[in-house]
């Protein structure tokens, strides 16, 4: 069986299939023992940790960042360890580059690296998908369908919809390298994304860039394999509600 770890987040919570999706009281990623016994008890043969907190930009809450980010994965990373069974780990494309959650991925890989010796870590961009915790889609959706005038940073990068990036794992979890790098076709900028949102909703984007002493941007672009973001994107939007299939 596979354990999914943080089944109702962001990008867990679309992984669809016959998964183990225990709660916090059933399998505590804040203590080791406790995510041992899980994995033994329930005769797990894989775990996939889904298990994260992002924050804001410049989020103050540093704690929680590091919790999330460190001192669980090093928790299920030694319970994985100790029962020799492979851990799939999600992790960023701008791992170590600035923010507190980027050096917090970073600290997350090399955990993982030095306990485990059967793993693979997923780096992934920008997200979108269905679950509210979606920050930046879900920022987009508001400010277009209310007409607001949206902020945006000048920053450019690889998207991937969290849907297509569970679908990729599902299907290929036997055998995923020890690197992967999974995100939708083509690199896109922010504007380029909520302009994409406004057309296809048929909406007007009033916008604004964000004025910052030095130019802003996501400096790893991944080379997607994934369907194209436009097409990503569209499915999204069906998926939510948004759209009709066509």
């Amino acid at each position: 069986m596979i354990a999914l770890l943080g089944s109702t987040g962001m990008v867990g919570s679309d992984f669809e299939g016959e998964f183990l999706r225990p709660t916090r009281q059933e399998c505590n990623a804040g203590d080791t023992h406790h995510v041992y016994e899980y994995i033994q008890k329930n005769k797990v043969d894989a775990v996939i940790n889904c298990v994260g907190f992002c924050g804001h930009r410049d989020s103050k809450d540093r704690m929680r960042i590091h919790e999330a980010n460190v001192f669980t994965t090093r928790n299920i990373a030694l319970a994985c360890s100790a029962s020799a069974v492979k851990l799939v780990h999600f992790t960023t494309s701008i791992a170590g580059k600035g923010s507190t959650y980027t050096v917090c991925k970073e600290y997350s890989e090399e955990i993982v690296k030095d306990y485990c010796s059967d793993y693979s870590l997923v780096r992934i961009p920008w997200m979108f998908g269905l679950n509210k915790d979606n920050q930046f889609m879900s920022v987009i959706l508001d400010h277009v369908l209310n007409d607001k005038v949206l902020k945006l940073y000048n920053e450019t990068g690889s998207i991937c919809y969290t849907k297509d990036l569970a679908r990729y794992i599902t299907e290929n979890l036997d055998n995923l390298n020890t690197y992967e790098e999974v995100a939708n076709a083509e690199k896109v900028t922010r504007l380029e994304w909520a302009a994409e949102v406004a057309m296809l909703l048929g909406k007007e984007l009033k916008y604004e860039f964000i004025n910052v002493k030095k130019k802003t941007k996501q400096d790893s672009h991944l080379n997607g394999q994934l369907r194209h973001w436009r097409e990503a994107l569209r499915a999204c939007l069906c998926d939510k509600g948004y759209l009709t299939q066509s």
